[in-house]
């Protein structure tokens, strides 16, 4: 037993990963070709790859195709006009020139072009009213540069939401550990005080006569009497008396902040104070059962699951959901606003590798998520290792790529196609979506 124990510990294969310049691949290469997280396995030539941030130089191979090819990806990319996906294929899902159009369930083909009556294009190009914005915060590059320098940035390594249900796994494992969430849920009164201005509202509505809606100038309003409009009052839209016109709301400047969580179904939704990243005490709401990716996350506390929202971000998704479902399209949120208590759960779970399977967690205070800024969408594609995503077959996905950015929302991790950030109006597509 003793000598059966030695020689299976000198034949245990050892799997290592490699740091920066040091090689990772080539013709020949019998090393590991794992690098070091965040370093990529980037081809100088078809004897040599090195680990690096980013392809070194234009005279490297990696530097005449759009992203990384790692020495584990497939040996091409598909041809102009040849098969690249479909359920059940199992040959290269990325195309050398085009981009992969999904046709159906079953094929999809690299070409330039989306003919009528395929899967692609059924995904409109939404044509966004301004009107429709005025809610919204708008994107300032400036302001965007000065955030990244005050704050160092991270992402975690977890796998497609849809693969794995972070909330029921946490809650699993905290069983099993013995572990309780000693921390109250602030939560835990907002639907009675949701149900008492509703029986409030329904009250009012009994007792007073709703307003006429009016159109002035391209915009929507009220029919009121001039005095006690706080906008701007357009004669000539409403009937009755003189002083009874359409009253148009002053629309927010540019750099403002909705108050509350005032817009679209979260109007009315209950607010609560949570710290985030730098121990900031930020607005959110609950995300309503109907936008969560899984509905059961609705009861549980913002400590075991991500399931509020930062008021900007919920007005924001709110618009683009709203504009998603009448086109047939349903965007599910996975993992929205993360209190810095589970993240620093996550964090111990990658240190101490006794939960989340060990996965890659960003340090507390660093990601996203504590900001407030980032969603974790249905979009069920898996994550990204080519110059473009594998999402062709995902309506939520070509929904988002074709109209996110028109609302505010964009990509910031190239990893992960369901990890959309709100950046404000004006934002542009990121460059690897």
């Amino acid at each position: 037993m003793y000598w059966t124990t030695i020689l299976l510990i000198v034949f245990l294969p050892i799997v290592s990963s490699i740091g920066l310049y040091e090689q990772c691949g080539g013709e020949g290469y019998k090393g590991s070709t794992e690098c070091n997280w965040p370093l990529q396995c980037f081809r100088r030539s078809v004897w040599f790859s090195s680990c690096q941030i980013s392809c070194p130089s234009s005279d490297w191979e990696c530097a005449s195709s759009e992203s990384y090819l790692g020495e584990n990806a497939d040996d091409a990319g598909a041809a102009n006009w040849e098969q690249c996906g479909g359920e059940g294929w199992n040959g290269a899902t990325w195309c050398l020139d085009h981009p992969c159009q999904p046709r159906s369930q079953w094929y999809s083909q690299c070409r330039p072009d989306c003919p009528s009556g395929w899967l692609c294009s059924e995904i409109p190009d939404e044509e966004i009213l301004e009107e429709d914005l005025e809610d919204l915060e708008s994107y300032n590059p400036e302001e965007v540069e000065e955030e990244d320098e005050e704050e160092e940035t991270e992402t975690d390594g977890f796998p497609d939401p849809s693969t794995v249900d972070l909330d029921a796994l946490q809650q699993t494992e905290q069983a099993l550990l013995g572990e309780v969430d000693l921390e109250e849920d602030p939560f835990a009164d907002a639907e009675d005080e949701e149900e008492e201005f509703t029986i409030g509202r329904r009250r009012r509505r009994r007792s007073t006569v709703r307003a006429a809606s009016c159109k002035a100038n391209g915009k929507s309003g009220t029919c009121k009497s001039t005095s006690s409009c706080k906008g701007t009052s357009v004669p000539g839209h409403c009937p009755g008396a003189a002083h009874i016109q359409c009253c148009i709301a002053k629309s927010s400047s540019g750099n403002s902040k909705p108050s509350g969580g005032s817009c679209g179904s979260y109007a009315r939704a209950a607010v609560r104070s949570i710290k985030g990243n730098g121990n900031k005490a930020y607005s959110v709401v609950k995300v309503k059962k109907e936008h969560l990716a899984n509905p059961g996350s609705y009861s549980l506390s913002p400590t075991s699951s991500d399931n509020t929202m930062t008021t900007s971000t919920a007005c924001a998704f709110d618009k683009i959901a709203t504009a998603a479902r009448k086109a047939g399209v349903s965007i599910k949120i996975a993992s929205a606003f993360r209190t810095i208590s589970r993240q620093q759960y996550f964090w111990n779970c990658y240190v101490t590798k006794r939960c989340n399977n060990g996965n890659l967690a960003a340090r507390p205070g660093t990601s996203n998520h504590g900001r407030g800024i980032a969603l974790d969408l249905n979009t069920n594609c898996g994550k990204q290792t080519r110059a473009r995503p594998n999402c062709g077959g995902s309506r939520v996905y070509q929904w988002l790529y074709k109209n996110a950015h028109k609302f505010g929302f964009t990509r910031t991790v190239k990893s992960e196609p369901w990890h959309w950030e709100f950046r404000g109006v004006g934002v542009g597509r990121a460059s690897f979506s």
